[in-house]
C-alpha cells in the first residue's frame, strides 16, 4: 500500500492489525520527490499532460521488492486488479487486464521491471470489486474507500504546488487567445496555473 500523506498511515496499520498481518513502514519521500513530483512540476511548468500514478505504483513496488529482499520474501502480493501472465517459453511475464473492466488497474503496473513483475501475484485478478467487497463486509473488516477527487494532473490547487517548486523566471506567462475568432482576453500568470484541456481560464484580473 502507497500512503502519500501521515493521514493515511493509521488506517492502514489498523487494517493490518485486523488481518493478523505484521505491519511494516518504509519512508520513500526522498524517491518519491526524484521519481514523482519533479516529473509533475517539470510537467505542469511546460504545459504538457502526465500520469503519476504509473511512476507512482512502481516506486511502490520496487520499495516493496527491497523490503521484501530483507525480510526474506520471496513474492510480493497486492490487491491491485490486473493479471500477470507468465510465457513459459520466454519465461516473461506479461500484463493482462482483469475480470472486472470497470475497476481494472493493469494500466498501474505498465512500468514494472520483469524482474518485480515475475515476483509479483495478485490474488483479486479473477474476481470483481463487488466480490472482494462482500467478502470484506462478511469478515468485518474496515476498508480504505477510495475517492472521487480530481485527478492530480486536472487539479486548480495543484498551480499552487508547482509554483512553490519552481524559480519564478521559468514561469511561461503570455496571452490567452479565444482561437475560434483570435480574441484575446487577457494575461495569464503561467500555464502551470493551467491543466491540458481545461475549461475554466483566469486571466490576471480574475
Amino acid at each position: 500500500e502507497g500512503i502519500y500523506n501521515l493521514e493515511g498511515f493509521d488506517p492502514v496499520k489498523e487494517l493490518a492489525d485486523s488481518l493478523g498481518i505484521t505491519f511494516y513502514a518504509v519512508d520513500a519521500s526522498i524517491e518519491y520527490k526524484d521519481r514523482v513530483t519533479d516529473y509533475v512540476v517539470a510537467a505542469r511548468a511546460g504545459g504538457r499532460s502526465f500520469s503519476p500514478k504509473v511512476n507512482a505504483t512502481s516506486l511502490i513496488f520496487e520499495v516493496l521488492a527491497k523490503k521484501a529482499s530483507v525480510l526474506g520474501a520471496q513474492y510480493i502480493a497486492t490487491g491491485h486488479y490486473s493479471k500477470i501472465v507468465k510465457n513459459q517459453a520466454s519465461q516473461t511475464s506479461h500484463i493482462f487486464v482483469s475480470h472486472d473492466l470497470d475497476h481494472d488497474q493493469s494500466y498501474l503496473l505498465s512500468g514494472l521491471k520483469e524482474e518485480i513483475l515475475s515476483m509479483v501475484r495478485l490474488p483479486l485478478s479473477d474476481m470483481r470489486k463487488a466480490e472482494v467487497q462482500k467478502i470484506g463486509n462478511g469478515l468485518k473488516l474496515s476498508f480504505l474507500e477510495e475517492s472521487n477527487i480530481r485527478p492530480l494532473m486536472e487539479r486548480r490547487s495543484l498551480g499552487h504546488f508547482v509554483a512553490d517548486r519552481m524559480p519564478p523566471k521559468m514561469f511561461k506567462t503570455g496571452h490567452i487567445i479565444d482561437y475560434r475568432n483570435d480574441a484575446f482576453l487577457g494575461e495569464h500568470s503561467g500555464i502551470h496555473e493551467f491543466s491540458l484541456g481545461s475549461k475554466s481560464i483566469k486571466n490576471n484580473s480574475g
